[in-house]
């Protein structure tokens, strides 16, 4: 993958849509760093970092995808949500992910125990306005439920 100012690799991110760029460009830069690692070049990394660098700014990673779920989720809030309950100072040790059916958004709870993770009804059979998805470790972010 090219980055704009590196002169090593040879061109620019194709116009196409951004799952089939970011695998053709995927296949392309493993194609670049085989040939280059063989030949001990130095320009793997400059091949290499431009082109995870710009797929971390312009692909949007989403979680709860299909039709098992409401809605996707973006992998930032996300991970907002763990960061958040990590540095709460209540001791929380679970992030529960909740769909709201009134709002038709996901939103973050957190539990201290793993009782406490009764108290939700599961999506899709919950029957109230709020359901839990999933539940997280905090600290390992594991899926548990």
């Amino acid at each position: 993958m090219k980055d704009r100012d590196s002169p090593v690799c040879g061109w620019s991110p194709p116009a196409m849509p951004k799952t089939t760029l970011a695998l053709y460009c995927l296949h392309v830069t493993l194609l670049q760093t085989n040939s280059m690692i063989g030949s001990g070049s130095v320009a793997t990394k400059a091949c290499i970092m431009p082109f995870f660098s710009y797929f971390s700014c312009h692909i949007d990673v989403t979680m709860f995808e299909g039709a098992a779920f409401p809605k996707s989720l973006n992998e930032e809030i996300f991970n907002s949500w763990l960061e958040k309950g990590r540095s709460s100072n209540m001791g929380y040790k679970y992030l529960l992910v909740i769909w709201d059916e009134y709002e038709s958004n996901y939103r973050a709870a957190y539990a201290e125990d793993r009782e406490e993770l009764g108290g939700y009804d599961r999506y899709p059979s919950g029957v109230g306005r709020e359901s839990m998805v999933a539940a997280y470790d905090l600290y390992s972010e594991s899926r548990i439920l």
